[in-house]
């Protein structure tokens, strides 16, 4: 559940108009989640987050309104709210978790956030 608490936060604190705001309506974003009817609690949240592009969901078409939310996926979440930042030439610098590699699924987003002092990971290192 404090999963889906972070997401509705997330969707309440960002405007709804200009630049991060999506261009189809509510409904036909949601139609690709079959996990989330219209009656779901926080179908207007989660649909604006896919509407604009912060969250994809699963490949199945799911968005498992119910799973928890990883340090990984919220990484994807702020790194597509900011607009994907370009990494600077050469990459973005090692973020220097232990079990962030470079061949990390969210390694770009996971480097970002530690670049911008978003996180600073723990004090074992990872």
């Amino acid at each position: 559940m404090l999963g889906l608490v972070l997401v509705a936060l997330i969707a309440s604190v960002i405007p709804t108009s200009g630049s991060m705001a999506g261009t189809g309506s509510l409904a036909a974003a949601a139609d690709g989640f079959s996990d989330v009817p219209a009656s779901h609690e926080f179908y207007d949240e989660i649909t604006w987050l896919a509407q604009t592009g912060i969250t994809t969901g699963y490949p199945d078409g799911t968005f498992r309104p119910a799973a928890p939310i990883t340090r990984q996926a919220m990484a994807a979440f702020f790194h597509r709210l900011e607009g994907e930042p370009v990494p600077p030439v050469g990459g973005w610098p090692d973020p220097g978790f232990s079990d962030v590699p470079a061949s990390h699924e969210f390694y770009e987003e996971i480097a970002w956030l530690a670049q911008t002092g978003i996180t600073t990971g723990y004090p074992d290192g990872t």
